[in-house]
């Protein structure tokens, strides 16, 4: 599975919707994290990341772990 197809397959695991262009309109910016020792792992699969980002759906407040880069 590729980086790009995870990170599809989680956002839709934690949306309402299940179509991935609706699903993604239900996600906004929480916050920023830096993690100095670089631990960060993203839901797409990357690793050694140290800027993340913590994005929340907006219709059931679940909230995923995102590189700032993917």
């Amino acid at each position: 599975m590729t980086k790009t197809e995870r990170f599809i397959e989680t956002i839709l695991k934690y949306s309402e919707s299940k179509d991935y262009i609706q699903a993604s309109k239900e996600w906004e910016l929480h916050h920023c994290e830096y993690i100095p020792e670089e631990t960060g792992v993203c839901i797409c699969g990357k690793k050694h990341l140290s800027k993340m980002v913590v994005i929340q759906n907006k219709y059931n407040s679940n909230t995923l772990l995102v590189g700032y880069t993917c």
